[in-house]
């Protein structure tokens, strides 16, 4: 579950493409186990690689929520001292991931999951106890 966060940070929202039309032709439960997988399995792998044991420097996790076929992506990082370039760094490096890994999931090597993304930086509040608002 993901905690109460309150702060400046980048957010992201990603949606997949023609995702009706997906529902018209019967592929939208494909396309949302396809998505949800890839969105979960990309956040692990950078949150896994949070901390670089080398250099003792810790990163920012990224968090998400996901409902029907959009992800909001938002780097939580509260435990650390603002830094927006580094904090871009790490949402884009997921984006990239993320798309990346839904191009590659088809056989014929065609995009089937494209995805449309927006990105903020500013107020953001996600409360488990109420909604979530970007100010």
């Amino acid at each position: 579950m993901i905690q109460t966060f309150n702060g400046n940070t980048w957010v992201a929202f990603i949606d997949i493409s023609g995702f009706k039309q997906m529902m018209k032709l019967k592929q939208a439960e494909e396309a949302l186990t396809k998505f949800y997988d890839t969105v979960f399995f990309e956040v692990f792998n950078i949150n896994k690689s949070s901390s670089d044991k080398k250099s003792n420097t810790s990163k920012p996790l990224i968090k998400s929520i996901i409902v029907s076929d959009a992800a909001i992506l938002f780097v939580d990082n509260q435990q650390l001292d603002e830094n927006k370039i580094r904090d871009l760094h790490i949402i884009l490096n997921l984006i990239k991931s993320v798309n990346t890994a839904l191009i590659k999931l088809t056989k014929s090597h065609q995009p089937t999951i494209m995805t449309t993304c927006a990105m903020s930086y500013g107020p953001f509040k996600y409360d488990t106890q109420s909604t979530t608002s970007i100010a």
